[in-house]
């Protein structure tokens, strides 16, 4: 899925990268949400990114990738994100900033966890939002929150599995 964020506040979802319209200077975000690695050259052209991050996916550990060249900024996360109970898988969420433009790729489990942390602890119908600068802090501000509910959870695991072993 697509989604798209218009200046005047107006969201469009798309199914298709064929069904869009890609007008820059309306936009501010563009997220896309479950996308397959054989999209990413057709929204390359699409959109005039340079995607080149993507493909060095492999050298990414559990941390980060950031790539700043004169028209572009890139920023690549691999987080943990609960499979099961007890078992984390690592998924990828990237960013990239062109033309004034936020893009977001994301996985459809982390965008599900990123809704439901910013809902449950930001009030964002009343959060103004004018800048994609704004927009992207904000984004890195719900990750970081994510990022230190994992950490906390992680914490009790181990202190319970220690107190238990002392058992």
């Amino acid at each position: 899925m697509i989604e798209i964020y218009y200046k005047n506040n107006a969201i469009q979802k798309y199914k298709s990268i064929d069904e869009i319209e890609y007008l820059p200077d309306n936009i501010f975000s563009i997220r896309f949400i479950d996308f397959r690695n054989s999209d990413l050259e057709l929204i390359s052209e699409k959109f005039d990114l340079d995607l080149t991050s993507f493909s060095k996916k492999e050298d990414i550990e559990i941390s980060s990738h950031y790539i700043d060249s004169p028209d572009q900024l890139s920023l690549n996360f691999t987080i943990p994100s609960y499979s099961s109970s007890d078992f984390f898988v690592e998924k990828d969420i990237s960013f990239l900033i062109k033309n004034e433009i936020v893009f977001t790729f994301l996985s459809p489990d982390i965008e599900d966890s990123l809704n439901q942390l910013t809902q449950s602890i930001y009030n964002f119908e009343n959060t103004k939002i004018d800048t994609y600068h704004q927009l992207f802090i904000f984004q890195i501000g719900v990750i970081s929150d994510y990022y230190a509910d994992i950490v906390e959870l992680i914490s009790k695991k181990i202190r319970d599995l220690f107190q238990n072993t002392l058992k």
